[in-house]
């Protein structure tokens, strides 16, 4: 959360009303750190910021501006950091909804599971998803969605693909006529990320790409999870 609040400041001063000093390559310091922090955030790098506008960085920008329909320079410039600003903002949105555990709950599980839950009925009406005080974040189930986790008929990115298409379909169909034009829009946008993430997944050759697109499809459906569940008792 420090990290966070850090960064929000940093963009705070990266993001200004007035036009700024172009980010090139070869510059460093705040400003380049937090760029490259939203560059991590929506997925367009994969190295951990540092504060130096090295060839990767460069890269990186290319790639989104590639993706927004932009002059692909490398440089970022005033459009380039609005068109990556909202881009950030938008997958921020969609993430915001951490809560910090109690001290006395379980430990951690790699699964995403917390222990002793059954399909019974002790699993939450809706998945959560938790930022522990040491700064984990943990994923907790519901009991529907924990059950396709544990599937193995389907390729994993299979399986979530399909649920977040259902996901998408019951908030279009629990919503109001004027919103479901936002929320197709925001299925297209979200569609066109991964589509995006696992490019450039692929082009810098990294490992198990498959796993890293199912945790984004995962996390989606957590967050639409809780937006349909939501909706269902209003």
């Amino acid at each position: 959360m420090k990290r966070m609040i850090g960064l929000l400041l940093a963009l705070l001063l990266l993001v200004p009303v007035c036009a700024l000093a172009e980010l090139r390559r070869g510059d460093s310091g705040e400003e380049v750190t937090a760029l490259q922090q939203m560059l991590w955030d929506t997925g367009f790098i994969f190295e951990e910021p540092d504060g130096v506008f090295g060839r990767n960085t460069e890269k990186a920008v290319k790639w989104f501006q590639e993706y927004a329909s932009l002059e692909q320079s490398g440089i970022v410039d005033d459009r380039t950091l609005d068109s990556l600003y909202a881009c950030w903002l938008r997958i921020m949105d969609e993430n915001d909804a951490y809560m910090y555990l109690p001290d006395d709950e379980p430990e951690l599980q790699p699964n995403g599971f917390i222990p002793d839950y059954d399909v019974e009925g002790d699993y939450p009406a809706y998945c959560h998803t938790y930022i522990t005080q040491e700064g984990d974040v943990h994923v907790e189930l519901c009991g529907r969605h924990a059950q396709i986790a544990a599937e193995t008929t389907l390729p994993a990115v299979e399986k979530w693909t399909n649920e977040l298409d259902a996901l998408y379909e019951e908030w279009l169909a629990a919503s109001l006529e004027e919103d479901r034009a936002a929320i197709a829009t925001s299925q297209a946008f979200f569609t066109l990320w991964l589509e995006q993430q696992t490019n450039a997944l692929q082009l810098q050759n990294v490992e198990n790409v498959d796993s890293y697109i199912e945790t984004l499809l995962r996390n989606q459906c957590v967050e639409l999870c809780q937006r349909v569940f939501e909706l269902s008792i209003e």
